[in-house]
């Protein structure tokens, strides 16, 4: 389980959390449930992610955040 605070100025806008959903507790590839909070409107969003359990912890939370952002814009990356 990892989670993950996101600030501005020291205000707290956002919150992410992901759970390790699969069996995998080597270093290899492991499936996340995610979950994003959105302070401010309330709104609190939830999906999956594949993570290269290498790759870290932080890479784990932008992933997540890549893909949320993906889902806001309709699948295309802003510009």
């Amino acid at each position: 389980m990892i989670s993950s605070d996101i600030r501005i100025n020291g205000a707290l806008i956002a919150h992410v959390h992901a759970k390790n959903i699969s069996n995998a507790t080597g270093r290899g590839m492991a499936r996340y449930a995610w979950t994003y909070h959105d302070i401010e409107s309330g709104k609190v969003e939830h999906g999956e992610v594949i993570h290269i359990r290498d790759d870290g912890a932080a890479f784990l939370i932008a992933e997540i955040l890549l893909v949320r952002t993906k889902k806001m814009k309709g699948g295309h990356r802003a510009s």
